[in-house]
């Protein structure tokens, strides 16, 4: 007997379901011996259970559906491919010149930024991140907080001005 399905995990537990083959020589043809031949079972508390080809499907189905959305949701997270066919078809312009200065620039000051981000107390890092990373509003934050909007308006401007010095300050 060989097994021909993966071993699948799912919220931290484990779920295993087999579909197993007999290889042996037969006079039926193929699809008729592969339906004879299939044997279909589910692994519960550690002992594997022969099941039918329909409770097979119906139990599995969940953590293929659970599968194919993750494999979804991560090819999106990425972007969609694009050729440089489908570019030139669609009239997309491709940028010839790549300013290296520029890109070297912004990574030195990136790097500084992150830096002077180190030098920030707690509560200051916790109000850039609401505002510059997860796009919340003053008044937002303000709600939350319950605090004026003007104090956090006046908070943000105090740590942005604190960020220049340092970068200004370590720059050189």
């Amino acid at each position: 007997m060989a097994s021909i399905f993966s071993d699948y995990t799912k919220n931290g537990g484990f779920i295993m379901a087999n579909k197993k083959t007999n290889n042996g020589a037969s006079n039926k043809t193929n699809k008729e011996a592969s339906n004879e031949q299939k044997q279909y079972f589910i692994k519960v508390e550690g002992q594997e259970v022969p099941v039918t080809e329909e409770v097979y499907r119906a139990y599995i189905r969940p953590v293929w559906k659970e599968h194919k959305r993750l494999e979804r949701e991560k090819a999106r997270e990425c972007g969609p491919n694009v050729s440089l066919d489908q570019m030139i078809e669609n009239n997309n312009e491709i940028a010839d010149d790549v300013n290296i200065e520029d890109i070297v620039a912004d990574s030195i000051l990136l790097q500084q930024l992150m830096s002077a981000l180190g030098e920030l107390a707690d509560n200051e890092i916790d109000l850039i991140k609401s505002i510059f990373y997860e796009n919340k509003s003053e008044r937002d934050i303000a709600k939350e907080t319950n605090t004026p909007q003007t104090t956090i308006s006046y908070r943000k401007k105090k740590i942005l001005k604190k960020l220049r010095e340092i970068i200004l300050k370590n720059k050189f």
